[in-house]
């Protein structure tokens, strides 16, 4: 295991530490544009993290670590690379960068449970309702919708919308049952309270922004969801 904090250059080599499976890596401000590519030789690595960077690109050579169960990743980069898509054992996905869309292939990872996602997308690919194992999920881009089999992520306990653009829920939103924390506040745009939110009786957390919404629709809302904590 090896863990660096604020580092301002990465060694040329990582051939030594081939037996690593853990590596946590957080960059100093501009220091680090580039991913260290050495990187991808770890083919033991279970859990890398690579966070507070400026680098503008993930190769594609990521895709050797076949081992991986964690991956969090941070920096400028406009682009995922499918070849992530391939690691079959990520059950751990973290990606916030400047991406404004998806490659085909989220639906290849069927055993990821946690999944983190922020960047510059405005839609959300039907394939991503497939990722049925999903326990938590953070979208922070510029959604104005999600699709309308959202609601087949029953394992959901945790998520969060905050920071897009919505106006409103599917339907299918109310299939969420498992659902105990919940954040619909920052840049959305609600003008009403979706018929849905009132079908999750399980919610302890909401956090729910809106504009001109009625007083009288969020009074019934706190009632009919009374062990619900809500934040408006």
């Amino acid at each position: 295991e090896v863990i660096a904090w604020d580092l301002k250059t990465l060694p040329s080599s990582f051939a030594p530490l081939q037996k690593l499976r853990r590596l946590k890596i957080q960059c100093e401000g501009k220091a680090i544009k580039q991913f260290p590519v050495g990187i991808t030789a770890l083919e033991n690595l279970e859990e890398l993290i690579l966070t507070n960077s400026y680098m503008t690109m993930i190769p594609p050579e990521i895709g050797n670590l076949k081992n991986l169960n964690t991956l969090d990743i941070g920096g400028y980069f406009t682009e995922i690379p499918v070849e992530i898509l391939t690691l079959q054992n990520l059950k751990h996905l973290r990606l916030h960068g400047h991406f404004d869309s998806f490659p085909v292939g989220f639906s290849n990872q069927e055993h990821l449970c946690h999944l983190s996602l922020q960047g510059k997308f405005e839609t959300l690919p039907n394939e991503f309702t497939t990722l049925t194992s999903l326990n938590y999920l953070s979208l922070k881009g510029k959604l104005t919708s999600l699709p309308p089999d959202f609601g087949r992520l029953t394992q959901l306990q945790e998520l969060h919308l905050a920071g897009n653009k919505l106006t409103d829920l599917p339907t299918s939103f109310e299939q969420l049952q498992q659902l105990e924390h919940l954040t619909l506040d920052g840049w959305n745009h609600f003008r009403q309270i979706p018929e849905s939110l009132f079908q999750l009786k399980q919610l302890k957390f909401l956090y729910f922004t809106g504009t001109n919404i009625d007083e009288n629709k969020k009074k019934q809302l706190q009632e009919d969801l009374p062990n619900t904590t809500i934040k408006w």
